[in-house]
């Protein structure tokens, strides 16, 4: 669900700590210091127009790259929003007219009135919300450890409310930087920290992703055999080309394994063709030249973009795709199916299962791997024979059908969690809790309770794919006996194994209860053992912990990358 539709159930009173000042000294009590400091959410996005989500992991190298970049922009921003406000209330504020014509001032009848709507002098243009994604935080660290004077640290949270943060802010690896409107709650956009760093300055902030309408349009180019043999470039309108499922090949001519991935992707595309499928591939290049996009260009059967760098960035960042090779399918509409269509062709290659929209379970597997990280997954863990692969598809296609009716058994659960989360990150104060939540939550309803869809999950079981075994091995369940039920949360790195011995309908059905309910004990996911072998079944074992968010570091494939970054890594990855 989208940051605005959960917003008044689930985010509006989440605790934020306010970085001090260490230059301002004031005297006041430790009580009333802190609580100054201590605010919600809701209150940060009363007093900004944008508020920027920095989700960081605070054990990283990385954890700092953006610091630097996002204060110069905050204060400039700030500055700018300041001088304009003081022009307009100089010659007609409210103040101004009330001396000139000797009004009296109304008092206010609603208190909390000034705290859900800012008056122009209170609101800033900008503020900064610090977000550290590390699955166990270092309470001993102060605000102060994770931002600059004046931005907001988010205290901790339950793992459901966190969970369902940094999905609703497209959250994918750390650093990153979330742009959201505040009067709206709309996501501006996820791909901040590309856009900070193509653009210190700001002058195009806040960077508003476009829409598919607004990409999908202009020229489109293919490679056409003539008659004497050679190869020439067609060019036709994106107008033209009619409603159809589509592929988004993004790759470069001088990247090997693009090469490799490229004849992969075209031998799928012959079969499914000449199927009948409705289906289309567009090349996005990042070929470094327009000679070398056409030479790669007559390489491919399908259509391509014109070599464009505004293009392709427009079209990363509104599909999230953030290194070469990628491969992702659009639907009719030019919304997402998945950003996995390489695994999905290579699994798929005669379409059988076109288009390829969610399946309710999928067989854990090399191809499935990758969907770990989309959403949190309930996976069946079995010793994988016959017996046990039929059984287990019986139970979750049971547990899939009750979700998708709504009988899932899980009840409305009252939203108190940035409540007890305020009370957490201020222990036994009672009295600066109930001041806090007053004043800062007062126009939510307690009675809101939170959507049922609002913690999805996906459905796997093992069969005797050799990556299951790495997976139990790699999660410290090696030595588990089997069968077994288990919840992993690679965006919080957190998981949780069922504790009942068996696997049943209803077993699984209670502790998806649980889990929705927030009554389980996470714990997070270990980090990586390996010592020796690099490749599980053909699979790299960077992609297997990639998938289960060990050792989650920023790819040096990452787009946006600074220029340093870029050129270290050329020699054996690749930035968009």
């Amino acid at each position: 669900m989208s940051f605005d539709e959960l917003y008044e159930s689930c985010f509006r009173n989440i605790p934020v700590v306010r970085v001090p000042d260490p230059t301002v000294k004031e005297k006041k009590s430790p009580s009333s210091s802190s609580l100054q400091d201590l605010t919600t959410l809701d209150h940060v996005f009363a007093t900004s127009r944008y508020v920027l989500f920095h989700l960081i992991r605070s054990g990283s190298r990385h954890s700092e790259e953006l610091a630097p970049l996002l204060k110069q922009l905050v204060v400039t921003k700030n500055a700018a929003s300041v001088g304009e406000d003081a022009e307009k209330r100089s010659s007609s504020s409210p103040a101004k007219i009330r001396r000139l014509f000797s009004l009296k001032r109304k008092s206010k009848k609603k208190k909390k009135d000034t705290i859900s709507i800012a008056s122009s002098s209170e609101q800033t243009e900008l503020a900064v919300v610090v977000i550290d994604v590390e699955p166990v935080t270092n309470s001993e660290k102060g605000a102060e450890a994770f931002g600059e004077p004046g931005w907001f640290v988010v205290a901790t949270l339950p793992h459901l409310t966190k969970s369902r943060l940094l999905r609703s802010l497209k959250y994918s690896s750390p650093p990153s930087l979330s742009i959201v409107e505040s009067s709206s709650r709309q996501v501006v956009t996820s791909e901040g920290r590309r856009s900070l760093l193509e653009d210190p300055s700001g002058q195009n902030f806040p960077w508003v992703d476009l829409s598919p309408a607004e990409i999908f349009q202009g020229k489109l180019l293919r490679s056409i055999e003539n008659q004497d043999g050679s190869r020439s470039i067609e060019t036709t309108d994106f107008s033209d080309l009619k409603s159809c499922v589509k592929g988004i090949y993004f790759a470069a001519n001088w990247y090997p394994p693009c090469k490799q991935v490229g004849r992969q992707i075209a031998e799928a595309y012959e079969k499914i063709k000449k199927q009948g499928k409705n289906f289309e591939i567009i090349f996005c290049s990042s070929d470094r030249s327009q000679e070398s996009f056409e030479q790669h260009l007559h390489s491919m059967p399908w259509f391509a973009f014109p070599f464009d760098a505004q293009k392709l960035s427009h079209l990363t960042k509104v599909y999230g795709v953030c290194g070469i090779p990628a491969f992702v399918i659009l639907d009719e509409q030019n919304e997402l199916i998945t950003k996995h269509g390489r695994n999905v062709l290579l699994e798929d290659p005669m379409g059988r299962k076109f288009p390829w929209r969610s399946q309710p379970f999928y067989e854990l597997n090399e191809y499935s791997l990758c969907r770990i990280t989309d959403l949190p997954s309930l996976i069946v863990f079995t010793e994988g024979a016959p017996g046990d692969v039929a059984f287990s598809m019986s139970v979750l296609k049971n547990t899939a059908e009750a979700n998708q009716a709504g009988a899932s058994g899980v009840p409305p659960v009252v939203q108190n969690e940035g409540q007890e989360a305020l009370a957490e990150a201020q222990g036994p104060s009672q009295a600066l809790v109930e001041s806090t939540t007053n004043s800062e939550s007062s126009g939510s309803e307690e009675s809101d309770s939170v959507p049922k869809n609002a913690d999805p999950l996906q459905l796997f079981y093992t069969g005797d794919d050799p990556v299951c075994d790495h997976i139990l091995d790699s999660l410290g369940l090696y030595e588990a006996e089997l069968p077994l039920i288990g919840i992993i949360d690679v965006s919080i790195g957190m998981m949780t194994i069922c504790e009942e011995p068996d696997v049943g309908d209803w077993i699984i059905a209670d502790f998806i209860a649980a889990y929705k309910a927030g009554k389980l004990t996470m714990r997070p996911i270990p980090s990586s053992q390996s010592k020796s072998a690099t490749k599980v079944g053909g699979i790299p074992m960077k992609v297997i912990e990639k998938a289960l968010g060990i050792n989650q570091s920023p790819s040096q494939q990452s787009i946006g990358a600074s220029q340093q970054q870029e050129d270290s890594a050329n020699q054996k990855s690749v930035a968009v």
